[in-house]
């Protein structure tokens, strides 16, 4: 399988974020910390801060 998708990434203090769509409007945040565990960052993740552009 294979397609061309152009996609929500984000780059904060700690960690990357990437924003995968789904249907409709559903999306999967994905996070990877630059060290440590994706736990970390997320612990101090605030809902406004998930509406990557």
């Amino acid at each position: 399988m294979h397609t061309d998708l152009r996609t929500a990434y984000a780059e904060a203090d700690g960690c990357r974020a990437v924003r995968l769509p789904y249907a409709g409007d559903a999306a999967t945040v994905i996070l990877l910390p630059d060290e440590g565990t994706p736990a970390e960052p997320a612990a101090s993740l605030q809902p406004a801060d998930l509406q990557i552009a």
